[in-house]
């Protein structure tokens, strides 16, 4: 067959099909029309709706602070009285709150309004005891003592007495040395000298001893503070803190601790903020791209590694059984068990009852499930799962020895996907480009969230009344029925979107790597334009806007629908969960029940993996082939009928590289943040871990999705042109052998003969 040639409206021309038609396209009317419904549905909640009820707090009053008369500056909320408030048996009953611009500091007082009219003012003035921090419009006060330093001294040499010799003219250290501490301090530093201005000479404190000279003037120390630091060996730094104890019940004093927890730590957070997003952002992207390379490079090493591994824990439970049902002695795995834990005996003797209580755990527990069991129908019950366990380690050996041949593909696929990553670098930048997205779509139905349960009750009546044809009078009667149903229709919309984008999340990325897999080598410069970094006219995330570009004008509606599947799909599991928490008190231990809930959650979960499998498929084949989604859809139940052994050995390739990546990648950036940020290095290496190992596992998807994407393109090749356009290491490992009337591989001689590739290619 020709290239350019069609058979049965299946064998698709070359590759990419470059003159495409839109596919879908009413379904991309109807997610437009349904977008821009949802969008104009969002702002006329938020016309009709108080978000401040959430976003601002209230005062003693009812005025809601920085919106109604009066305190339209007051942006923030301060509770001054929270020990009272809290004794209540209603902990979640309104608080006496003082609108503010700013949240007080600590250790100062705050004045009271001035009027009261309602007679509900408590005091006219308030020690403000906490610091607190401004949190959606309210401060919330948090435990925060306060450090303060109390001068830097020298602890050897040590001080010189008051009554020793008198100091030499210019002996700056010795009259340095006779500014000493005082036994009566917080530690006894009478030995001790001042090499920078205490805080006694600074300021007085109250309560306080002052230092022995303190008729020497600060300004002496700091004068000559260099000299004084090189004169000292054995530096010290003095400080002490300052908290306040106020009569707070247990939860406010709950609340304060975990509040000052959280503040302190996103204070260290935001000093730190660029580093932090420099290792968690920028390492990792750098550090799973070289080690997507680099296990890529060693892939089958990596895979009969996990086989042997998989290999070694099944004989080694086979022999425990073995060992549970007597036929085994277990003397060998005891005499292993020894040898590894640094024992040089290889003589099994057994050790005493004794001898073995005092052993360590670990070890007493192996030797322990070294032993026959002594009930004979436990050891009928071993010997069977004994015999059972050996027959499949056989026939996994079996299997194994089949694959042999998928494992080489595999192999030749993550090298070439390598290859693709290294032509393509933007396509690791572009999952990061969705993901923030994601977050401002996110923010935005966030707020149309606030604005449902924040509803007027008029907005129902005006709503009526702006379209008298739509009946809304049985929503009128029942607001909460409404506010319910509209929370259903946000909830359904989170799930499209997030849908909609991994959806164009797949056809872009398979797009690009089809581009590349047919277009490579082609002699005609103008089909190669942008798709590598070898080709005319490349510049860095080209190929991701060629591909991007194509999928968004010709493909919408086809990402639409298979988005919107997998949305309905999860409906049902979501119903499932919510109508067991609904049901939970009233089916108490009802055993049947719970048979049937679980057998219904098994079937969802499968319904919802196996559409979700072919769903991928169907998006890459839609990128690949131009096909409208249906059409696409059968494509990829066709691959996976063909070839479910090869994509099953994909898949088992996939999750090693993911699992040795994932954990590879934060470990090495915990390491590099405990180097580059050595104070406050527990709660950015928490933040880093977390943000690495989501980065590291957006990379791998974007590998997978490329082996994925050049396994389909090569099964294209492979059946309508006798596997011209593979590269050659995927070309042998699929066996593609065989040569056409028309030529080699593309590969062997470097392009298609003249005329072969049409501007339909």
């Amino acid at each position: 067959m020709n290239p350019g040639e069609e058979d049965d409206g299946d064998k698709l021309i070359q590759g990419p099909v470059r003159q495409r038609h839109c596919t879908d396209a009413p379904c991309a009317i109807v997610f437009i029309a349904y977008i821009a419904g949802f969008c104009y549905l969002c702002y006329g909640l938020q016309k009709h709706s108080d978000p401040h009820e959430v976003t601002a707090g209230r005062d003693y009053r009812g005025r809601s602070c920085g919106w109604d008369a009066g305190v339209e500056d007051l942006k923030s909320v301060y509770f001054p009285d929270l020990a009272v408030d809290f004794k209540g048996k209603n902990v979640f009953a309104p608080k006496y709150g003082i609108c503010v611009a700013t949240c007080p500091k600590a250790r100062t007082v705050l004045e009271d309004y001035v009027d009261d009219p309602m007679q509900k003012r408590r005091k006219a003035q308030w020690f403000v005891a906490s610091p607190s921090v401004s949190v959606i419009g309210r401060c919330l006060p948090y435990d925060d003592p306060v450090l303060h330093q109390d001068g830097r001294m020298c602890a050897w040499p040590r001080c010189l007495p008051a009554a020793s010799l008198a100091c030499t003219k210019g002996d700056i250290l010795c009259k340095a040395r006779k500014i000493c501490g005082s036994q009566d301090d917080f530690e006894d530093t009478s030995e001790f000298w001042y090499l920078t201005p205490p805080r006694a000479l600074q300021q007085p404190v109250r309560g306080r001893t002052r230092p022995a000279a303190m008729e020497i003037d600060g300004a002496f120390l700091q004068e000559h503070h260099a000299e004084l630091e090189q004169a000292c060996e054995v530096p010290v730094s003095r400080s002490f803190q300052l908290s306040m104890e106020v009569d707070d019940n247990a939860f406010s004093m709950l609340m304060k601790r975990y509040s000052g927890t959280l503040f302190r730590s996103g204070k260290v957070l935001l000093d730190n903020f660029g580093m932090v997003l420099a290792i968690g952002f920028g390492s990792s992207l750098v550090l799973s791209f070289l080690l997507i390379l680099g296990f890529s490079a060693h892939m089958g090493f990596f895979i009969w590694v996990a086989i042997a591994l998989l290999f070694v824990g099944l004989i080694a439970l086979d022999y425990c059984f073995f060992v549970k049902a007597g036929i085994a002695s277990g003397r060998t795995g005891t005499r292993l068990l020894d040898r590894l834990q640094g024992g040089g005996d290889l003589l099994y003797t057994e050790p005493p009852a004794p001898m073995l209580r005092h052993m360590p755990d670990i070890k007493r527990s192996a030797i322990e499930s070294l032993r026959a069991e002594e009930d004979p129908v436990r050891q009928t019950v071993f010997r069977v799962l004994a015999f059972l366990l050996a027959a499949g380690i056989f026939l996994m050996t079996c299997v194994i020895a089949y694959l042999r041949k998928r494992i080489k593909v595999v192999v030749a696929l993550a090298r070439e996907a390598a290859r693709v990553l290294r032509e393509m670098p933007s396509l690791m930048i572009f999952p990061l480009v969705g993901v923030g997205s994601v977050a401002l779509l996110g923010g935005g139905l966030a707020f149309t969230m606030v604005c449902i349960m924040t509803l007027r009750p008029t907005a129902l009546l005006r709503f009526s009344e702006k379209y008298p044809f739509i009946d809304v009078s049985e929503f009128q009667e029942d607001p909460e029925r409404a506010q319910r149903y509209l929370i259903y229709l946000v909830g359904f919309s989170v799930l499209w979107l997030w849908f909609f984008h991994v959806a164009l999340f797949l056809t872009t990325v398979s797009g690009a790597v089809a581009d590349w897999y047919f277009y490579r080598l082609d002699p005609v410069a103008e089909r190669r334009i942008g798709i590598g970094m070898r080709s005319p006219g490349w510049y860095f995330g080209r190929p991701v806007l060629m591909s991007c570009g194509r999928v968004i004008r010709y493909h919408v509606g086809s990402v639409a629908v298979g988005s919107l599947i997998l949305a309905l799909v999860k409906l049902p599991r979501l119903a499932l969960e919510y109508a067991e928490q609904q049901l939970d008190s009233a089916r108490g231990n009802n055993g049947a029940a719970q048979v049937a809930l679980n057998t219904s959650r098994c079937c969802l979960c499968c319904l919802d993996r196996c559409i979700t499998f072919l769903t991928n498929y169907a998006f890459i084949y839609v990128a690949i082939t131009g096909k409208s989604f249906c059409p696409a859809a059968q494509s990829a139940m066709g691959l996976v009928v063909k070839y479910p052994v090869q994509l099953a050995v994909e898949s088992f390739a996939s999750s090693v590289v993911y699992w040795l990546v994932v954990l590879a990648v934060p470990t090495i950036n915990v390491v590099i943040a405990y180097i580059l940020i050595p104070t406050a290095w527990g709660v950015c290496g928490l933040v880093i871990a977390v943000t690495s190992f989501m980065v590291a596992a957006i990379a791998i998807s974007v590998y997978d999705v490329c082996m994925t994407s050049l396994f389909v393109c090569a099964v294209r090749d492979a059946e309508y042109f006798d596997g011209r356009y593979a590269p050659l290491s995927l070309r042998e490992a699929m066996g593609m052998t065989t040569v056409d009337a028309k030529g080699p591989s593309l590969e062997l001689q470097r392009w298609p003969p003249a005329g072969e590739l049409g501007d339909n290619g």
